[in-house]
């Protein structure tokens, strides 16, 4: 598996909550369309609980976004 060049999303894991940092419009795009209005955010991030991040990072993946650790790894899937 080829690793893509381009980071849309960074997640960062921050014990009771994970962050979303969109880096590209289409990241930020593909938030407004899939959360809702009830959503925290840190800055720019979207701050989600553990138990909520693997299933909107599948969303995210399954719709072509490319997501990464913030320690760089590729997040080719999730298993959820």
């Amino acid at each position: 598996m080829k690793i893509p060049d381009k980071k849309d999303v960074v997640l960062s894991f921050h014990g009771s909550i994970n962050l979303l940092r969109p880096e590209s419009e289409q990241a930020r795009a593909w938030i407004d369309e899939h959360v809702g209005e009830e959503a925290q955010f840190f800055g720019d991030d979207l701050a989600v609980e553990p138990r909520f991040a693997a299933a909107i990072v599948q969303g995210m993946t399954d719709d072509g976004l490319n997501v990464f650790t913030e320690d760089g790894g590729y997040v080719a899937s999730v298993n959820l």
